[in-house]
């Protein structure tokens, strides 16, 4: 008898998840989870011991880049993808214009559509559609895009500790990721 099976994509720790591992006294840091991310390793072992938050991510970027996109991907330079990536960071929450993140990275919409969709099949984004009673609406209107891990995002954007994550001026609507 042959039963048929599916691959799931891991898309991190959920908060629920999360929740249960932070059980104690103090209520659950959510700045600290979003700004750290839902990647397990970034979580496994006591709080003195987890591991740095920079160092991985700077880890995990590189190996993506050259691993991932150098074999889902003929990118001829690797920093102009970075560089596309964390304009996506930018874009987090946001409705995706292609013609405009190309131009702000300096590559045609077709390259930044490809690149988009390298992207969302490793599962780094994923892009929301929108919903509307037309099917003519949904099929013309834009996705939204959306980091599939928070801490990636902030990573990307730059922020240095998970309170600058919720008061600092750049984009609040990373946190919408989250819920």
């Amino acid at each position: 008898m042959c039963q048929a099976f599916g691959l799931k994509a891991f898309l991190g720790l959920s908060a629920q998840e999360w929740r249960a591992r932070t059980t104690g006294a103090t209520p659950p840091d959510w700045a600290q989870f979003l700004w750290r991310g839902g990647f397990p390793a970034l979580w496994a072992g006591p709080a003195e011991t987890l591991p740095d938050r920079e160092r991985w991510y700077q880890g995990y970027l590189a190996s993506y880049l050259e691993r991932d996109v150098r074999n889902l991907l003929n990118v001829g330079n690797l920093r102009d993808f970075e560089r596309f990536l964390r304009a996506c960071a930018a874009l987090c929450g946001q409705t995706l214009n292609m013609s405009e993140l190309g131009r702000d990275v300096g590559v045609s919409a077709t390259t930044a559509k490809q690149w988009i969709s390298v992207l969302v099949a490793s599962n780094q984004i994923l892009l929301l559609e929108p919903y509307y009673r037309s099917q003519g609406k949904r099929l013309a209107k834009s996705p939204k895009l959306y980091f599939t891990d928070t801490g990636l995002a902030a990573f990307l954007l730059g922020f240095a500790a998970a309170e600058t994550l919720l008061t600092g001026g750049k984009p609040a609507h990373c946190g919408k990721t989250m819920w």
